[in-house]
């Protein structure tokens, strides 16, 4: 008399060689429903959404412009008095997001709700004071 392992009784009728090919794909949709966690939108998306405008760096002053910001960052800067935030994104559309302080309320907001939304959405990270020599070269 031939004994079977436990538990394997419903692949007895398929044989051994079909259960050698069905379990791996068993096993790769089991575990990719575990890792289904989304991470939320891009801070790129959340800025748009928020009414940040987007600038093409395609003259060789929104360049040269655009090279004097941290990539990936949001920056606060002055110009001609009036306080604005700009965010690089030379890998993406090349270009960078203007908000003004409103649009920036509205970033804040989307990306709280983002954070209650997908607990594991991390937002940019707080916004940099522009330094005093990113103002001087800003040519805003």
């Amino acid at each position: 008399m031939r004994t079977r392992p436990v538990g394997l009784e419903p692949f007895a009728l398929l044989g051994m060689r079909a259960f050698a090919t069905i379990l791996p794909l068993a096993l790769a949709f089991g575990m990719g429903a575990c890792a289904t966690t989304t991470p939320g939108p891009k801070t790129e998306d959340l800025l748009s959404q928020a009414g940040f405008k987007q600038m093409p760096a395609d003259t060789p002053q929104r360049v040269a412009h655009m090279q004097t910001l941290p990539d990936h960052r949001l920056i606060a800067r002055n110009y001609k008095g009036k306080k604005y935030y700009v965010y690089s994104d030379p890998d993406g559309c090349k270009c960078i997001y203007v908000g003004s302080p409103a649009q920036y309320q509205n970033y804040q907001s989307l990306a709280f709700q983002q954070q209650q939304a997908n607990p594991g959405f991390k937002p940019q990270a707080g916004v940099e004071e522009a330094r005093e020599e990113e103002e001087l070269n800003s040519g805003m």
